[in-house]
């Protein structure tokens, strides 16, 4: 009985106290952002399961860190396209409010308006039968899933252009409705055309 005191002592709780305190090393570089650290999972016993359990918690880690990363990356790249794309590009929720809009759409509004435009509907800017109208293609968009129209407008800076535009619905990851707008100006094409029918 003693040897087998003795052996545990001076062989076997060594080995545990080691394997332990590397778990723990390791468990602490981890959560510092070391994710080249190599976890011995070598064995069958329950620091051997622990050891797999942290080295699955490092690989959801590494997989959430590189999700996270595209997810950045494919933001950034929308933004680069809304910051320079010219065509009118806007996004309104199911109360018809602009949540969205990119420069080129927000450039219609006089300097003094613009900071006013998202999280408004801006159709008081125009007459009932503009706001109608407006709406008009909005919910269809937002029942139907889309809508495409093409139109001549009067924006608020003054400006009157045709446009062609196409909405359409969708839902963010927790159900609630938007409209995405994209308007094209087409007055030059369409004067171009005119002048060609003359």
């Amino acid at each position: 009985f003693l040897t087998s005191i003795l052996f545990v002592a001076f062989f076997v709780y060594p080995k545990i106290v080691v394997r332990l305190r590397r778990l723990s090393d390791d468990t602490q570089k981890i959560v510092a952002g070391d994710y080249e650290t190599k976890i011995d999972i070598s064995g069958n016993n329950e620091i051997s399961q622990m050891s797999g359990a942290l080295e699955e918690f490092k690989l959801g880690l590494i997989a959430k860190e590189a999700a996270e990363k595209e997810m950045h990356d494919t933001k950034k790249f929308q933004d680069l396209i809304m910051e320079h794309i010219p065509d009118l590009i806007f996004v309104k929720d199911s109360e018809f409010r602009i949540v969205q809009a990119n420069p080129a759409f927000l450039d219609l509004y006089p300097e003094e308006m613009r900071d006013d435009v998202i999280g408004a509907t801006t159709l008081e800017k125009y007459d009932t039968k503009e706001a109608e109208e407006f709406l008009k293609y909005d919910r269809q968009a937002l029942e139907e899933g889309s809508s495409e129209t093409e139109e001549k407008v009067q924006f608020p800076n003054g400006d009157t252009k045709t446009v062609y535009t196409k909405k359409v619905r969708f839902e963010d990851s927790q159900g609630a409705s938007f409209v995405l707008g994209v308007s094209r100006d087409i007055t030059e094409i369409n004067q171009a055309q005119t002048s060609l029918k003359e």
